[in-house]
C-alpha cells in the first residue's frame, strides 16, 4: 500500500514544473483578449490586455510593438516612443521600428533626429521610397533646400513614373520659386496617370496659390472626381470658386461635404470665414460653436474669428457690450498665439470701441515695448488719443507711424 502511494506521487508535477506551463497558458489568454478587444475597437482595453503580457513575459516584443502602434493611432506620441525604444534596444537593426522612430520624430518636429533614424533604415534598404520622401520632407523643414532637393532627385531616378515621387518633386519646385516646372512635372505625370486624384489635387493646389483660378477649378473638379475621399479637394475648388465671385457655389459644395462628413474642420472653416465676409454672423457663430465645442479646435484661430463676429456686431450696432466680447474673444487668442501682431492690433482696437481707452492706451503701451519698430500700434495710438481729445499726440503718433513705416520700406 506504501508503494502505491510513493508512486502516485513521482507522477504529480511539482509547482515548480508547471508554472511554465502556467504563464504560457495566461500569456496567451491576454494575446487572445487583447485580439479580440483590437477587433471590436475597444483599444484601451486591448493595451490593458497586452500590457498584462508584458508582465508575464518582458521579452515579448511583439506586445510592445501593438501598444506602441496603438498608441499612435491615440496620438500619444510620447507613450508610443517609449514602447518603440525599448524594442529598438532589443532589435537594434529593425529597419521598421527605426522607421517608426524616425517618423515619430518627424511628426513631433524633431527633424534631425528624424533623419538620423532614416538614414540608418536607409543603409539597410537604400531604395525604400516612403524613407527617401521622409527624408526629402525632414531637409525641407530645416530649410536644407540643397539636400531636400538631392533626396527628391534620388527618389525620382529609382522611380521615375511614381506620382507620390512626382509630387514631391513639383512641391520643391514650387515652393522655391520654380512654379513652371512644377507644374511641368505634374502635367507630364499625368500622360501617364491620367486618373490619379492626387496629382491633380497638387496641380490645382498649386495653380491656385498663383491664382490662376480656372486652371485650379478645372484640376481640383478632376481631384474631388477620382480621389476615394474627396473631401479636402471640395474644400480647395470651393475656396477657388469663391475667389472667382462664385459664393453660391462654393457655399453648397461646403454644406453638401458637411452634410455627408460634418468632422470635416477644413470644410466648416471655410464656409464659416466665407459667412463672416458675407455677414452671415449668426451661421458663421452657430458653426463656430460646434467646432469649439470639440477640444482640439479651441484655437487661436477660431476664438479670433469669434472675436472677429462680435467686432462686426458692434461696428454695425454700436452695443459697446459687443466689442467688450469681441476683445474678450482675441485675448484668448492671443494667449494661444502670444507673438501674433494682428491679434494684439485687435485687441486693443475692440477695448478702444468697447469705450475702456484708458485700458487700451496702457495695453497699447505695453506691445509698443514688445514691438518698437511696428508702425501699426503707432497709428493705433494716434485713434486712442484722439478719442481721449489728445489731439496733438494723435497727430504726432500718426506722423510716427508714417515716417517708420517709410523707413521701412527702405
Amino acid at each position: 500500500m506504501k508503494k502505491s502511494v510513493e508512486a502516485n506521487n513521482q507522477t504529480l508535477p511539482s509547482a515548480i514544473d508547471i508554472m511554465p506551463f502556467l504563464k504560457k497558458k495566461k500569456l496567451q489568454e491576454h494575446l487572445s483578449s487583447a485580439i479580440a478587444f483590437q477587433k471590436k475597437g475597444m483599444v484601451v482595453d486591448a493595451v490593458r490586455e497586452w500590457k498584462d503580457a508584458i508582465t508575464i513575459d518582458k521579452n515579448d516584443m511583439d506586445s510592445h510593438l501593438s501598444i506602441a502602434l496603438a498608441y499612435l493611432d491615440m496620438g500619444d506620441t510620447k507613450k508610443a516612443r517609449r514602447h518603440f525604444e525599448i524594442i529598438l534596444k532589443n532589435r537594434p537593426l529593425d529597419f521598421d521600428i527605426l522607421g517608426y522612430m524616425g517618423i515619430l520624430c518627424f511628426e513631433t518636429g524633431d527633424y534631425r533626429k528624424a533623419i538620423k533614424y532614416f538614414e540608418k533604415v536607409l543603409t539597410m534598404k537604400p531604395d525604400d521610397k516612403e524613407i527617401l520622401l521622409f527624408v526629402s520632407e525632414a531637409f525641407q523643414a530645416l530649410d536644407m533646400v540643397q539636400e531636400a532637393m538631392q533626396m527628391a532627385d534620388k527618389a525620382l531616378r529609382l522611380y521615375p513614373r511614381d506620382a507620390d515621387v512626382i509630387i514631391r518633386k513639383a512641391l520643391l519646385f514650387d515652393l522655391y520659386g520654380d512654379f513652371h516646372r512644377a507644374i511641368s512635372i505634374l502635367k507630364e505625370s499625368l500622360t501617364f496617370n491620367p486618373f490619379h486624384g492626387f496629382t491633380h489635387y497638387t496641380l490645382g493646389t498649386i495653380y491656385l496659390e498663383h491664382d490662376w483660378l480656372d486652371f485650379a477649378i478645372n484640376s481640383l473638379k478632376k481631384a474631388s472626381t477620382y480621389l476615394l475621399e474627396p473631401s479636402e479637394a471640395i474644400v480647395k475648388l470651393s475656396a477657388a470658386l469663391y475667389c472667382r465671385g462664385e459664393s453660391e457655389e462654393a457655399t453648397k459644395r461646403l454644406q453638401d461635404i458637411l452634410a455627408i462628413n460634418p468632422e470635416c474642420s477644413s470644410a466648416s472653416l471655410l464656409l464659416i470665414n466665407n459667412y463672416i465676409v458675407e455677414e452671415k454672423l449668426d451661421e458663421a457663430e452657430e458653426l463656430l460653436n460646434g467646432l469649439i465645442g470639440r477640444d482640439r479646435f479651441k484655437t487661436s484661430h477660431t476664438y479670433a474669428m469669434l472675436g472677429i463676429i462680435y467686432y462686426k456686431r458692434g461696428d454695425v450696432t454700436g452695443d459697446l457690450k459687443k466689442f467688450r466680447k469681441s476683445a474678450s474673444f482675441f485675448k484668448k487668442a492671443l494667449k494661444l498665439d502670444p507673438k501674433s501682431i494682428a491679434l494684439k492690433i485687435n485687441v486693443a482696437r475692440a477695448m478702444l470701441y468697447s469705450g475702456s481707452s484708458e485700458a487700451a492706451l496702457l495695453k497699447v503701451e505695453d506691445f509698443i515695448k514688445q514691438h518698437p519698430a511696428q508702425p501699426q500700434f503707432y497709428f493705433l495710438l494716434g485713434d486712442i488719443y484722439q478719442s481721449l481729445g489728445l489731439l496733438k499726440y494723435a497727430e504726432d503718433s500718426r506722423k510716427f507711424a508714417e515716417l517708420l513705416g517709410r523707413t521701412q520700406d527702405y
